[in-house]
């Protein structure tokens, strides 16, 4: 079991910053569903094998604003 837990949250850049903390497997990433689904279609990580935990940030304002395609396509890749 690992000392520490590794959470990642409010990654905007993809390529640059994103992909090395993404592929170094942390435990929690913290995103909306657009930007996790950004990140697993670049090939940035995989949730199935490396994150313990999905926190979708900003959900209460997901559905009211029309983000449940969103919601939909994550959870096919987490339960895929």
């Amino acid at each position: 079991m690992k000392d520490q837990v590794t959470v990642i949250q409010k990654c905007y850049d993809m390529f640059i910053f994103c992909r090395p903390m993404l592929m170094d497997k942390p435990d929690i990433v913290v995103g909306t569903p657009s930007r996790f689904i950004a990140h697993l279609k670049a090939g940035n990580m995989e949730i199935k094998n490396s994150v313990e935990m999905v926190v979708v940030d900003e959900a209460d304002l997901v559905f009211s604003f029309g983000y449940e395609s969103d919601v939909k396509a994550l959870m096919r890749y987490i339960f895929a």
